[in-house]
């Protein structure tokens, strides 16, 4: 009787070659220069190139195009309004014509050569005109928002602040960059040194020291104080060093701050909110996550919150360029506008910059810092 023995096949020099064969993940050096960025950033630079273009083809088309309507208005009738004290005119005016005058609001064409020709006294018989009915309270509480401080300040970051409260809510969820495994709460924090900077040059650089430069460089455009008949209408805040404030060239800060500070900065933010989702997908097929209740609604509160930021965006794109055309249209002269936009791009190129270039390490290891891709 002969006894069975159990064998182990033994492995076939085939199957010997095809496990030599396999390869073998390795890191080179090679790929941790190329590690920070990802495929997220690869995927979606083209689109954040292409986004930036359409911007600046827009804000800069939106000015050729008012800037041409109003070169072509200005040969009817040249005007650029000033704003004044309303209840310093509506005393003059019950001075003048021995008859109570008031004014809800009141402008001077600072252009005018008197004040019966330039001066605009808003009352009830010229509400309709766009200077006195101005915008629906919407608009306008808008324009505050983006104008005043704090909510000046406040409004540009919020895309950031929506988002560090999404990663917040589902930070356990949340990968880590696949570099310096920095937390991406971290590199929010550090966007927000960034944007806060940038806030702040904005304010020192291109409004005060650049606002003095101005004054130094331009010329008053008369000699004596009394040449300019609306003086003394102008709010005491609205003094400037020189008399016939408006008279000269006057870039507009408005523009500055709309193309240096609210748009660039709610534009990186919004363009940045889809290359994390798509690091976040990267990150599950990575780890080999399995498809659960909790994956399945941090991708629904990643997908609000980038409708939520999109639509806040184009609701706050659509103001900027409204007020761009009332700016151009009423308060500056083209010329104006047209170099407080290209000063506006000391902001916007580097900007541009950080978010698309490849070939500079510099802007490669700053954008691994700031965005962790």
């Amino acid at each position: 009787m002969r006894r069975r023995v159990a064998t182990v096949p033994e492995e076939t020099p085939d199957a010997e070659a095809e496990q030599k064969a396999a390869p073998v993940a390795t890191v080179t050096d090679k790929d941790a220069d190329n590690e920070p960025e990802s495929w997220a950033f690869h995927h979606w630079r083209r689109t954040v190139h292409w986004v930036w273009v359409c911007h600046g083809v827009l804000s800069g088309g939106l000015l050729v195009v008012v800037g041409q309507l109003s070169a072509a208005a200005a040969t009817v009738r040249e005007q650029k309004w000033l704003p004044l004290d309303p209840h310093t005119v509506g005393i003059m005016r019950t001075t003048k014509e021995h008859h109570p005058q008031s004014c809800i609001k009141a402008y001077a064409n600072v252009w005018a050569p008197t004040v019966e020709t330039g001066l605009l006294c808003c009352h009830d018989e010229n509400a309709d005109h766009f200077l006195c009915a101005g915008p629906s309270a919407l608009l306008k509480r808008s324009l505050q928002w983006m104008t005043k401080v704090p909510t000046g300040l406040f409004l540009p970051v919020l895309p950031l602040l929506c988002r560090i409260l999404v990663l917040l809510l589902v930070k356990s969820r949340t990968p880590k960059t696949t570099s310096s495994r920095t937390p991406l709460l971290d590199c929010m924090q550090r966007r927000l040194y960034l944007y806060a900077g940038v806030t702040v040059f904005r304010g020192v650089i291109l409004y005060l020291l650049f606002d003095t430069l101005e004054n130094f460089l331009v010329e008053d455009s008369t000699t004596t104080a009394s040449a300019c008949w609306y003086d003394a209408f102008v709010p005491q805040h609205k003094h400037q060093r020189r008399p016939c404030a408006g008279s000269v060239f006057d870039y507009s800060d408005h523009i500055v701050l709309y193309f240096a500070q609210v748009i660039p900065i709610a534009l990186v933010e919004v363009i940045f909110s889809f290359v994390e989702h798509d690091h976040y997908q990267q990150y599950q097929q990575q780890e080999k996550e399995e498809e659960n209740s909790t994956a399945t609604l941090v991708k629904w509160v990643l997908r609000v919150q980038q409708l939520f930021l999109v639509l806040g965006f184009l609701y706050l794109y659509g103001l900027v360029v409204y007020f761009t055309y009332t700016t151009v249209t009423y308060y500056h002269t083209y010329g104006e506008c047209l170099v407080a936009y290209l000063i506006s791009m000391i902001v916007q190129f580097p900007l541009y910059l950080l978010t698309t270039d490849t070939s500079s390490a510099f802007w490669r290891t700053s954008r691994t810092y700031f965005f962790a891709v």
